[in-house]
């Protein structure tokens, strides 16, 4: 039914999707949400190869789109830091 990468690529959404919420460290939910969008990217990489798009430029897109990801990670990590001196998302709640 499902190949060995479509089965990877599920269980890194998953391990994610554990990893963003058994944690209170926001470098931890972020390291869950990585780990959810390279599942993402390697199911969408395994679609695009079977369409028949070169492998050059799917490795363009998904240079393009980790790197817009990794910017954005690391500036939410820095305001997030900056504003409440502290990595814990329930100092945010109040």
């Amino acid at each position: 039914m499902f190949d060995a990468l479509t089965l990877i690529s599920l269980s890194m959404v998953l391990v994610g999707l554990a990893a963003v919420a058994s944690t209170r460290n926001v470098v931890k939910v972020i390291l869950g949400l990585q780990a959810m969008s390279l599942g993402g990217l390697l199911l969408l990489s395994y679609a695009f190869s079977e369409s028949g798009l070169s492998a050059r430029d799917i490795v363009l897109l998904l240079s393009v789109v980790t790197a817009v990801v990794e910017v954005s990670t690391v500036t939410a990590v820095l305001l997030y830091w900056f504003r409440l001196r502290t990595l814990d998302t329930r100092a945010a709640g109040g």
